[in-house]
């Protein structure tokens, strides 16, 4: 009787509410929608009943816009995995280990997804040619189906590769867009504290920006310059103005936006301001300024070296380019086989005549013979007049100056006639007698001006072919490093990877030497990068050593051309998932709040959150 009449507070619904229902039913679509794998601009299917065979240049110009290039590549097994379809993979540049292109075998679409993510564009150019060679005895079940994912340049071999590949089958060609072209970069010739940079297109039709970046070694920046292609010029340069300490610290300048091996330029000591050594025991300002011996060498040299004023032996504990010798400096034997030495491991001994020079009987640091006492050719008491310079030769390192008629020369030290005397000339006086002359000695050069360095002898220290002189010298020398002619073997440092990036050098790689004959200047075993040690290091670039790019010519007729930057298919297999699961979440949650499990409103916020970030991902 007690219990009569009560009833319990909970209450078991007979059903379940609709609400729930319709949550649930939405999970189980979701899921079924989801392990359907629907595409959005799912895309032609690939033509032919074969094989898919997927060409990939993966030189230097492949790394602008790289990751487009893979994501096409995907969408492309992705393709041939819903059609049940093999594939094969044919690269065309040579690998890091320095093997010739080849053709992988058959191999599902989800292995060759793997292939293609490992893979990584080359900082040497594609070989169509090899690449051309590899397919040479391929047999394929059926049509094949044939993509080539170009970097959009030609080349040899580009029309003979497209066309064997069309006769498998089918074949589409991905190209970038203009836009999308690689750019390679080149190093102008120096310009005293000024750095130029000569820039190079495939394509022209359109005007395009460019802005450069120099960096030090740690990666600072130390300027930046914009250049402008024309709409009808495939080259322009853009110059930097960095001063002498700037200029030193140069370690790479890049081109932005860029991210490629050839939008790279490395430079190493013979960019940098040369250090010039001055052989005097004089203190600086001694004696008449206007008539001493280096005033004028001294004016003229500022600009484009670190000048050193010093005795000879102070300026041996230093790294030199170039060594300056007046008259006025006379050296021991033993001094004289020191500077020999020096010369040989790839220094510029330049040195002026004089009295001094007139004088001596046999001199080792001398290019050529001389003959004692000199010629005078201007006097009160002589009928001749002072001589004129004569038009550079086309061999001189002066070729293309232009000689003032205003200079003259009343005397000079003469040289002994020779069978090689004509190859050692580089400056002559208009009769035809050698002003200055020059020996290679080792790895370096013995120069001698047949006059003095100021103006008793001649006015040509007073003019600017002077100081245009040399400028030409300096630039002409090696820097600190003999690296203009490389006869020794450096050894590989720091190579540059497809993307511009220093890293360790590859398994290929060997020491640089000089190129045997029909040797490519860029190969694996040949890379671009730093080769030598700490003093003596050698930058090796792409800009020089390889062809001007050209964009890749018309392709036979029947071969489809599209973009990479195509309407890209999109999988929504994990958004539905990932929604399903986001709603299962929640009827977990609504699941314990009316079975009375009602968790406190921190807890139940950070288990719905949590169960939102997983769905998400």
């Amino acid at each position: 009787r007690l219990l009569l009449g009560l009833h319990a507070e909970e209450r078991t619904p007979a059903s379940a509410p609709w609400w729930l229902i319709a949550l649930r039913l939405a999970v189980a679509l979701l899921a079924i929608l989801g392990l359907a794998r629907p595409l959005i601009n799912p895309g032609d299917a690939l033509p032919g009943n074969g094989p898919v065979l997927l060409v990939v240049d993966d030189g230097w110009a492949a790394a602008k816009g790289w990751r487009d290039k893979q994501q096409a590549l995907f969408d492309l097994t992705e393709k041939a995995e819903r059609a049940d379809r093999p594939v094969q993979i044919l690269t065309t540049a040579s690998g890091m280990d320095g093997r010739a292109p080849a053709l992988t075998g058959l191999m599902r679409a989800g292995d060759a997804r793997g292939l293609l993510e490992a893979l990584q564009p080359k900082p040497w150019p594609s070989d169509r040619m090899a690449a051309l060679k590899a397919l040479d005895g391929f047999r394929a079940e059926g049509s094949v189906a044939s993509v080539w994912a170009a970097d959009g340049l030609g080349g040899p071999g580009v029309t003979e590769l497209a066309e064997r590949l069309q006769r498998l089958g089918s074949l589409i060609v991905l190209k970038p867009d203009a836009t999308a072209m690689p750019k390679l970069a080149d190093a102008g010739p120096p310009e005293g504290a000024g750095l130029s940079v000569n820039l190079a297109r495939p394509l022209s039709g359109f005007s395009e920006p460019a802005s450069l970046s120099a960096l030090a070694e740690d990666g600072r920046i130390l300027g930046r310059a914009d250049a402008l292609f024309d709409a009808g010029s495939l080259q322009t340069t853009a110059r930097f103005d960095l001063p002498r300490e700037l200029r030193n610290a140069l370690a790479r300048v890049v081109v932005e936006r860029e991210e490629t091996a050839g939008a790279t330029l490395l430079y190493d000591e013979r960019w940098r301001r040369r250090p010039i050594g001055i052989v005097t025991d004089q203190a600086e300002g001694a004696g008449l300024t206007l008539l001493s011996e280096l005033f004028y060498v001294e004016r003229a040299l500022e600009p484009v070296g670190d000048l050193s004023r010093a005795e000879l032996a102070v300026l041996m504990r230093t790294p030199l380019a170039v060594m300056v010798l007046p008259d006025s400096s006379p050296l021991t034997p033993e001094d004289a086989g020191t500077v020999q030495d020096w010369v040989e491991r790839g220094g510029l001994l330049l040195r002026f005549a004089g009295p001094n020079l007139a004088a001596a009987e046999d001199d080792p640091l001398v290019p050529v013979r001389l003959r004692r006492g000199g010629r005078v050719l201007s006097g009160a008491m002589l009928w001749s007049e002072p001589a004129r310079i004569a038009a550079f030769p086309e061999t001189s390192p002066f070729a293309g100056l232009g000689v003032p008629p205003e200079v003259t020369v009343t005397r000079q030290v003469l040289a002994e006639p020779s069978l090689d005397l004509n190859e050692k000339t580089w400056m002559r006086l208009e009769d035809g007698t050698p002003l200055v002359t020059a020996e290679p000695r080792g790895d370096g050069w013995i120069v001698l001006v047949h006059t003095t360095a100021n103006a008793d002898w001649s006015n040509l220290a007073l003019s600017g072919l002077f100081v245009q002189m040399l400028d030409r010298l300096v630039e002409f020398s090696q820097g600190v490093t003999a690296a203009a002619d490389i006869d020794r073997p450096l050894p590989p440092r720091a190579i540059l990877d497809g993307f511009g990036h220093l890293g360790d050098a590859p398994q290929a790689a060997r020491p640089l030497r000089a190129l045997a004959e029909g040797e490519a200047a860029i190969s694996p075993a040949r890379p671009p990068g730093f080769y030598g040690g700490d003093i003596s290091r050698v930058a090796l670039n792409l800009g020089g050593n390889i062809p001007q790019p050209e964009a890749m010519p018309s392709l036979p007729q029947g071969v489809g051309l599209a973009s990479y930057r195509g309407d890209a298919e999109m999988d929504l297999t994990g958004w539905l998932l990932g929604l399903a699961l986001l709603l299962l979440a929640i009827d977990g949650v609504v699941t314990l709040w009316l079975r009375g499990l009602r968790p406190k409103l921190p807890a139940l916020g950070a288990g719905t959150g949590t169960a939102a970030g997983l769905a998400l991902a």
